[in-house]
Parts: structure tokens; sequence; C-alpha cells
């Protein structure tokens, strides 16, 4: 709040007006090309995951190249985040998404009368009715 009132452009340097190009160029232009690479080559919940690693890596680098401090508790915070991003990354992917798409699948019989419904993992979600002649499943 009020701090445009105090931008002079004259007092923007060579250096930081380069960096602020870097962070537009490979910060947001080919970072947000990447994401959206990869929600059509993997699950939203992995894509996302970068949002989390992002500043894990921010806090590393800014230690390693600039030399700004890393303490005790920002090792945890970067311990818990990257656990985070690890159970996201290495559970099952046969969450509700996938079991509702199999049971889907399964909406057309040709029987008449009750037909138990499972979902992906073999379990009986409920009884639903068809007609004779096949058509889909009730969703009563």
């Amino acid at each position: 709040a009020g701090e445009p009132r105090h931008f002079s452009p004259g007092a923007v340097t060579a250096p930081s007006l380069m960096g602020f190009l870097y962070l537009v160029t490979f910060g947001s232009l080919i970072g947000f090309t990447a994401y959206i690479y990869l929600l059509g080559a993997t699950t939203p919940a992995k894509a996302s995951t970068y949002a989390y690693v992002n500043p894990v890596v921010a806090v590393v680098l800014g230690w390693s190249v600039a030399g700004e401090p890393l303490t005790g508790r920002m090792l945890l915070a970067a311990a818990v985040i990257l656990g985070g991003v690890a159970l996201i990354t290495l559970t099952n992917t046969r969450g509700p998404a996938r079991r509702a798409a199999v049971t889907s699948s399964n909406r057309h019989r040709d029987v008449a009368g009750p037909v138990q419904v499972r979902d992906g993992s073999g379990e009986t979600t409920g009884v639903r009715s068809t007609a004779a002649s096949g058509l889909p499943l009730s969703d009563a």
C-alpha cells in the first residue's frame, strides 16, 4: 500500500531490470508452459506439486548463491513440504475419480432385474436395476 508512489523508474538498476526480465521469462512463461504440459501428461495433483517445491528451491538457491541464512526451522519446513509432495506423487492413483470411471464404464447391462454395482476395488456400492433392453442403469 503506497509503494507505487515511491517508485522511480530512474532508480532501477541494470542488474535489477535483468533479474526482473529473467523472472518474467523463466519464472512465468517457461514455468507455466511446463505446468500446462504436465497437466496433460499426469494427474492435476501431481502437476500442482511444483507450487510446493518452488519455495524450497528458492530458499536453497538463496543460501547457496547469495549467502542467505538457512535455519533449522527452514530446513524442518522444507522437509515437511517435500514429504507432502512425496506422499502426493507416490500414492496409488486409484482415487475417487478413477473408481467413478470404472463404475461408469459398467453402466450398461444386458440383464433384467437387480444388479450389484461395484467400484474399481471390487466393493459393492449398491444395487441398481436395469431394463431388459440394456438401457443405462438408473441413478436412483
